[in-house]
């Protein structure tokens, strides 16, 4: 009965404690110490469900039945602890789901080569890293004999992989074609996020590029459809609203005006909140207007 549970951890403190009496000095104690403010989440798991299947794809050449990615974005880079994290975070979603180790993989889909992280795992683990195709370089035997795959976007190969390409930032007259390409296409994933990202990633490239064809930027988002709409759905709200400008006004107003775009895409109000870093209430509200 829960009454009678005898509380083993706080015995187990204080006699550990104990133990290193004469240490107490020099040594600091954090029971039930948290390891981090937010929950533990991995970026992605991609579980595939029939696993005789091959996937004609390089990036997920690899894929066994529980994939964990973890993603950088264009301002970020993959350190040695951001390594260890989510090797950490395989390894607990092992433990909890009880999978099998050898039916998982780990993939980093990153903007640059992580030179610091794979002469850690060259000279003081002893792996071997092995070039396999445009921008993709794998460990060799992986990690426990857990595959384990590097993700460089900007180099990666158009033709399988423009999706990933474009997230890189960087984008040219080509892969302005590209996306205003796929934009017209039909897919059976929505798009919404991913063109806003890329659009707002880009806005000086893009008038560059406007200019280049004669065409203004408005011309050039008009083409690529959701950002025109979303840049003057933006604007028409700060207006209609009348708040003062400033920097904190624009950070809020970016936030809004992404919240929007999630909301048009059917997100969650509590994924929305998580994303755009706004409170639940606020989201709540945006769902509300007309």
């Amino acid at each position: 009965m829960e009454k009678d549970r005898i509380a083993w951890h706080p015995a187990f403190l204080e006699a550990i404690q104990l133990e290193l009496e004469p240490y107490l000095d020099i040594l600091e104690f954090l029971p039930e110490h948290q390891l981090s403010q937010e929950p533990l989440k991995i970026d992605l798991v991609i579980i595939k469900k029939k696993k005789d299947v091959p996937i004609d794809n390089p990036i997920a050449s690899i894929f066994r039945g529980y994939n964990i990615v973890e993603f950088k974005s264009q301002s970020d880079h993959l350190s040695i602890n951001d390594f260890y994290k989510v090797y950490a975070y395989a390894c607990l979603y092992k433990s909890l789901e009880n999978i099998d180790i050898m039916d998982m993989t780990i993939s980093f889909i990153i903007p640059k080569y992580p030179a610091e992280l794979i002469k850690h795992l060259q000279e003081e683990k002893g792996h071997s890293i092995i070039r396999r195709g445009s921008g993709i370089s794998i460990v060799e035997g992986g990690i426990d004999k857990m595959p384990v795959q590097f993700i460089e976007m900007k180099k990666l190969s158009p033709e399988n992989s423009g999706y990933l390409r474009v997230l890189n930032g960087n984008l040219d007259v080509e892969m302005v074609n590209y996306v205003v390409e796929e934009a017209a296409k039909p897919h059976r994933v929505r798009l919404g996020a991913f063109l806003d990202a890329v659009l707002r990633a880009n806005k000086e490239k893009l008038k560059e590029i406007a200019a280049m064809g004669a065409q203004t930027l408005e011309e050039v988002l008009e083409e690529i459809g959701l950002a025109a709409k979303w840049e003057a759905r933006g604007e028409a709200r700060g207006e209609a609203r009348g708040e003062a400008r400033g920097e904190e006004r624009g950070k809020q107003e970016e936030k809004i005006r992404f919240a929007h775009s999630l909301i048009e895409e059917g997100w969650a109000s509590e994924k929305i909140a998580t994303t755009t870093g706004l409170d639940l209430s606020t989201v709540e509200s945006l769902k509300k207007e007309p």
